[in-house]
């Protein structure tokens, strides 16, 4: 009875990584089957071109600013799951095609995590402008105000970003390929109560718009996601089966159940359950840093 109890238990925790009520468990996505079911594109898909087969691929060439010129322009790929209580995410990110604008605007990496029912947000990106800007930042805005505002200068197109959360701390970091440290960009509390609200995730490739007459940046863009792994306390929505570290005790568990079934002369079946056909409502978040566009709209 022991035996069937450790496997019952195994069983019950994999159809629960199936329909993603996991807790503390590690999830990992390299995209070679894609992004779907677990994330959406979203943004201005007109401009942009996001292709999740094999990596998060967000690109576009260059344009005339018919579309939106004076106004932010981004797309991406938001996950269709949050997570709940602590977390760490980390995502490498390569700046195929990063120039610098030719006369306006900014060209910008962003890697967000955001709450729906506050619209708190924390981001770190990679911006390159006209003025020879070319930093790392970090910061958050919510209905409490800005928080946790930082940035370094960097020339390196590759690397690692990671956005962490322990208790109400968000902390946003970074490293270059090559490097084994990470560097803090920008750490504070959540301005928001209760500070704990199940946050998306959200990649992103944009162009913004600054100074006089306020116009965007025009130039080809070409950045890439990969790798982003999550570890959470917790998930809301459906995720992959958690990593082999995570699936080792599942796996002595269903071993244990089938081994107890055959000595019952019982015959079982398990099969993982599919993801959910229903998407979860789009996300009431802003699109940039500075900008809140209408995601029903331009959702795809």
């Amino acid at each position: 009875m022991r035996r069937f109890i450790v496997g019952l238990a195994g069983v019950v925790v994999l159809v629960l990584a199936g329909v993603g009520a996991v807790r503390a468990a590690t999830v990992s996505f390299d995209f070679t089957s894609g992004a779907q079911p677990y994330f959406r594109n979203f943004g201005d898909l007109s401009v942009f071109n996001v292709d999740t087969s094999g990596a998060v691929r967000i690109y576009k060439s260059a344009d005339d600013r018919t579309y939106q010129g004076d106004q932010n322009i981004g797309a991406g790929v938001w996950s269709l799951f949050q997570l709940t209580g602590d977390f760490s995410v980390t995502v490498d990110y390569t700046l195929t095609d990063f120039p610098t604008p030719t006369d306006y605007g900014t060209n910008e990496t962003q890697f967000f995590v955001m709450s729906q029912t506050y619209g708190p947000y924390f981001s770190i990106w990679r911006r390159k402008g006209t003025d020879g800007e070319n930093h790392i930042f970090a910061w958050g805005s919510s209905s409490g105000g800005e928080f946790g505002s930082g940035d370094q200068v960097t020339t390196d197109n590759s690397g690692q970003y990671r956005i962490t959360r322990t208790g109400t701390v968000l902390t946003a970091e970074y490293r270059p390929t090559g490097n084994n440290d990470f560097t803090t960009i920008a750490s504070a509390p959540i301005l928001f109560p209760p500070g704990d609200e199940p946050m998306w995730i959200l990649l992103e490739g944009c162009q913004e718009r600054t100074g006089v007459p306020g116009l965007r940046a025009d130039t080809s863009l070409d950045v890439t996601y990969d790798n982003l792994v999550i570890q959470a306390d917790g998930f809301e929505g459906s995720i992959p089966s958690p990593e082999p570290s995570t699936l080792a005790l599942l796996g002595v568990g269903f071993v244990s159940l089938v081994g107890y079934g055959w000595r019952r002369r019982v015959t079982r079946r398990h099969s993982q359950p599919e993801p959910q056909d229903d998407d979860p409502p789009i996300p009431s978040f802003p699109l940039h840093a500075f900008d809140q566009p209408d995601l029903a709209r331009r959702a795809a």
